[in-house]
Protein backbone atom coordinates (compact mmCIF):
# COMPACT_ATOMS: atom_id res chain seq x y z
CA UNK A 1 0.00 0.00 0.00
CA UNK A 2 2.87 2.29 1.18
CA UNK A 3 4.71 1.64 -2.79
CA UNK A 4 0.83 2.79 -4.07
CA UNK A 5 0.84 6.05 -2.54
CA UNK A 6 4.21 6.77 -3.41
CA UNK A 7 3.91 6.13 -6.85
CA UNK A 8 0.84 8.13 -7.09
CA UNK A 9 2.81 10.89 -5.11
CA UNK A 10 6.12 10.43 -7.30
CA UNK A 11 3.05 10.72 -10.82
CA UNK A 12 1.78 13.66 -9.42
CA UNK A 13 4.82 15.76 -8.58
CA UNK A 14 6.38 15.05 -12.36
CA UNK A 15 2.84 15.92 -13.41
CA UNK A 16 2.70 19.08 -11.35
CA UNK A 17 5.98 20.32 -12.31
CA UNK A 18 5.46 19.34 -15.77
CA UNK A 19 2.74 21.96 -15.76
CA UNK A 20 3.62 24.74 -13.11
CA UNK A 21 7.53 24.35 -13.80
CA UNK A 22 9.28 26.84 -16.04
CA UNK A 23 12.58 26.98 -17.15
CA UNK A 24 14.15 29.70 -18.41
CA UNK A 25 10.71 31.07 -20.85
CA UNK A 26 9.28 27.31 -20.89
CA UNK A 27 7.72 24.45 -19.95
CA UNK A 28 7.19 20.90 -20.64
CA UNK A 29 3.77 21.82 -22.68
CA UNK A 30 5.08 24.60 -24.65
CA UNK A 31 8.07 22.39 -25.54
CA UNK A 32 5.63 19.72 -26.85
CA UNK A 33 3.31 21.94 -28.87
CA UNK A 34 5.87 23.52 -30.73
CA UNK A 35 7.67 20.42 -31.44
CA UNK A 36 3.90 19.03 -32.60
CA UNK A 37 2.97 22.49 -34.80
CA UNK A 38 7.00 21.37 -36.64
CA UNK A 39 5.76 17.83 -37.12
CA UNK A 40 2.74 19.11 -38.69
CA UNK A 41 3.92 21.69 -40.58
CA UNK A 42 6.51 19.70 -41.81
CA UNK A 43 3.25 16.62 -43.03
CA UNK A 44 1.80 19.72 -44.68
CA UNK A 45 4.44 20.71 -46.97
CA UNK A 46 5.56 17.38 -48.01
CA UNK A 47 3.10 16.07 -50.89
CA UNK A 48 1.62 12.46 -50.14
CA UNK A 49 3.08 9.91 -52.16
CA UNK A 50 0.91 7.58 -54.09
CA UNK A 51 2.67 4.28 -52.51
CA UNK A 52 2.27 6.20 -49.61
CA UNK A 53 1.50 2.98 -46.76
CA UNK A 54 -2.19 3.68 -45.48
CA UNK A 55 -2.94 4.68 -41.82
CA UNK A 56 -4.45 2.62 -38.88
CA UNK A 57 -7.67 4.53 -39.66
CA UNK A 58 -7.39 3.36 -43.04
CA UNK A 59 -6.49 -0.02 -42.19
CA UNK A 60 -9.36 -0.28 -39.96
CA UNK A 61 -11.76 1.14 -42.30
CA UNK A 62 -10.67 -1.50 -45.11
CA UNK A 63 -11.26 -4.45 -42.68
CA UNK A 64 -14.84 -3.62 -41.41
CA UNK A 65 -15.98 -2.67 -45.00
CA UNK A 66 -14.51 -6.20 -45.81
CA UNK A 67 -16.31 -7.87 -42.46
CA UNK A 68 -19.47 -6.20 -43.89
CA UNK A 69 -19.63 -7.42 -46.96
CA UNK A 70 -18.58 -11.17 -46.23
CA UNK A 71 -21.44 -11.03 -42.91
CA UNK A 72 -24.45 -9.64 -46.22
CA UNK A 73 -22.67 -12.46 -48.48
CA UNK A 74 -23.46 -14.59 -45.34
CA UNK A 75 -27.21 -13.55 -44.84
CA UNK A 76 -28.36 -13.72 -48.35
CA UNK A 77 -26.89 -17.31 -48.35
CA UNK A 78 -28.65 -18.66 -45.91
CA UNK A 79 -32.09 -16.07 -46.77
CA UNK A 80 -31.80 -17.80 -50.43
CA UNK A 81 -31.21 -21.43 -48.99
CA UNK A 82 -34.25 -20.99 -46.40
CA UNK A 83 -36.88 -19.64 -48.93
Amino acid sequence: MRIVGLGLFAGASMEAFMIKGWIGQTNFYETVKKKEAEKRLEAASKPLADDATPGFGEIVKQQWEEKKRLLEQQQRQQGGGAG
